[in-house]
């Protein structure tokens, strides 16, 4: 089992334990939350479709249109977001690890806030 540095809450392990991870052992002064964004080199995808298994949030398709070497690659659903609480994706990275074309470039992004804003 792969688990990088920074939790990001992947689901690989139990979310309860990846919460206690995130909010109390990494930043014990706030909350943090970790959001991604990928990007998807549409000319290097060949479209195998391991990226779309592997996601936990189920955040990538294939994309009906054709790249210039004739395969269907994947994208990513919430390219055109912007605002980060919107986002969904963890940047868990699982995505990049798994794409036999080198075709997925990771982006992470935290947020945090005070303990006092949540209470």
């Amino acid at each position: 089992m792969f688990c990088p540095p920074l939790c990001v809450g992947c689901f690989i392990i139990d979310r309860g334990v990846v919460d206690i991870y995130i909010n109390f052992l990494l930043f014990p002064t706030g909350v943090t939350s970790v959001k991604g964004r990928i990007r998807i080199d549409r000319e290097r995808c060949k479209g195998c479709g391991l990226c779309m298994t592997v996601c936990p949030k189920k955040k990538i398709e294939i994309s009906p249109k054709l790249n210039t070497k004739g395969y269907y690659p994947a994208t990513f659903l919430e390219e055109n977001v912007d605002d980060i609480d919107k986002i969904e994706c963890t940047g868990c990275a699982m995505c990049a690890i798994t794409c036999p074309d080198v075709a997925i470039e990771v982006y992470r992004e935290e947020k945090k806030t005070s303990k006092h804003e949540t209470d």
